[in-house]
Formats: C-alpha cells, sequence, structure tokens
C-alpha cells in the first residue's frame, strides 16, 4: 500500500507529496527541474500491517488513516499485538480484540483497519510465552 512519498524542497519549505505537481503548491510558482533547493527523494513508507509484527504496540487515527484524514487536533487509538498477531486495542470504549484474518471485533459485527498504522515498539520472540 505504499503510495510513494516524494519530499522535495522549494521556496524555503519542505513538500510532501505522492507526485511532483507542475507548480509549488505554496508559493505557485512552476517548478523547473533545476529549481529544487533539494531534489525530490522518495520518503520510506512509516506504516505497517500490525498483523506482521507479534509482540508490538500499535498506533493508528481513531478514523481513517494517516495519510488522507488524520490532522494533529484527531485521536489516536493504540493497541497491542500478541504473539500470533492478533490486535487489542485501547479505546474510549474500553479494551476490544481484532481477529487478523477476518479484522472483526470480536465483540460486535464492526470491521477496523490496522493495516496502516506506526509500530512503536516490538519485543522479541522471548515474550512468546508471556505474550
Amino acid at each position: 500500500m505504499d503510495p510513494g512519498i516524494l519530499c522535495f524542497h522549494h521556496c524555503e519549505h519542505k513538500v510532501f507529496c505522492t507526485i511532483i505537481p507542475e507548480n509549488c503548491p505554496v508559493c505557485q510558482q512552476k517548478l523547473d527541474r533545476y529549481d529544487y533547493n533539494l531534489l525530490p527523494f522518495r520518503v520510506p513508507y512509516p506504516f505497517v500491517k500490525a498483523s506482521q509484527h507479534p509482540r508490538a504496540i500499535v498506533m493508528k487515527p481513531t478514523h481513517g488513516d494517516f495519510l488522507n484524514e488524520y490532522y494533529n487536533s484527531k485521536d489516536l487509538h493504540i493497541g497491542v499485538t500478541n504473539s500470533q498477531g492478533c490486535v487489542v486495542e485501547f479505546s474510549e470504549e474500553g479494551i476490544r480484540s481484532v481477529d487478523p484474518v477476518n479484522k472483526k471485533w470480536s465483540e460486535c459485527e464492526t470491521s477496523v483497519d490496522w493495516d496502516q498504522c506506526l509500530l512503536l515498539e516490538q519485543f522479541d520472540e522471548l515474550w512468546n510465552e508471556i505474550w
């Protein structure tokens, strides 16, 4: 799901985008290939699928995803994955778990998407017996 996030520096601003625009989104000046303070480069994709990271602490926006709908003022959800990659989520409604195969809540029918989250910490396999 990596959309290919690009970064370039123009008019004293760092700009992040998925395609290089014809005009700078900050100053509206037409971009010339020699007009960059820093040549465009691809940013490493920072998001992971929680189910592929057992024994981990993960975080995602409460609603939507980081790339399209998240702003600093929006709420975040934190979760913990067990040794099988099942997510246990902590929200204002309490603790809930999500099955990694059907992505369904264990207590209700609403699906949850943990395919684009930030990996905060992952613990060693030695934790398998406890985790």
